[in-house]
């Protein structure tokens, strides 16, 4: 699905970015592995949180693959995914060989090219933040990751149909734990799909 890329510059200019980051849904994030290969996970705690200059954090354990990609200078690929890839959302947060990619287990599962940053974007998001590290945060069990966003792309009638101006109608699905994720009007119950069982450590 082709979408629409907007500067950093556009979206200080209206005040409005803020309003792409929906409150508690699961953050797919795409980084580029030791091997050259691609990391994508998936994550609770993402949001944007300035927009002058725009930054998102990600709220991620060291022990994480997408850490220690980010941290050894991989940039990040930051997506929020549409409901219908609620399946594809859970099995990114299974845990691979880092020197594996989830692109070559996780059926459904794809990218597309990034206009700055070397780490590709995900298809099955309807928004992607493009980014790079600004400052790694260590707070306690886990660490505050905040990334300098350079560009966004997103489905065009997400901008035509809500103005970024307000949270409400966007394609968001969200999460609670365990599997449990939640759209206006329903509610899903998730499982691992079978072929990454043998991975299920969480990431």
């Amino acid at each position: 699905m082709k979408r629409k890329v907007i500067s950093v510059e556009e979206l200080i200019t209206g005040d409005k970015v803020v309003y792409l980051s929906p409150g508690h849904a699961p953050g797919m994030v795409s980084t580029i592995g030791p091997k050259q290969n691609i990391n994508i996970a998936t994550f609770e705690q993402v949001m944007v949180v300035s927009y002058k200059p725009v930054r998102i954090i990600i709220v991620i354990s060291e022990n994480c693959d997408t850490y220690k990609n980010i941290i050894d200078g991989s940039s990040a690929a930051v997506g929020f995914p549409y409901p219908e890839y609620i399946q594809q959302a859970y099995d990114a947060g299974v845990k691979l060989n880092r020197e594996l990619s989830e692109l070559d287990y996780i059926k459904g599962l794809s990218t597309y090219e990034s206009q700055n940053i070397e780490s590709p974007s995900i298809d099955q998001c309807w928004i992607n933040f493009e980014c790079k590290l600004f400052k790694d945060v260590p707070a306690g069990d886990h660490n505050i990751v905040i990334l300098d966003v350079l560009s966004v792309s997103v489905e065009p009638k997400i901008i035509k149909e809500n103005g970024i101006v307000t949270r409400t109608n966007l394609p968001a699905l969200y999460y609670t734990t365990n599997g449990n994720f939640f759209e206006p009007g329903k509610v899903s119950k998730v499982k691992l799909s079978e072929n990454l069982k043998k991975f299920d450590n969480g990431d």
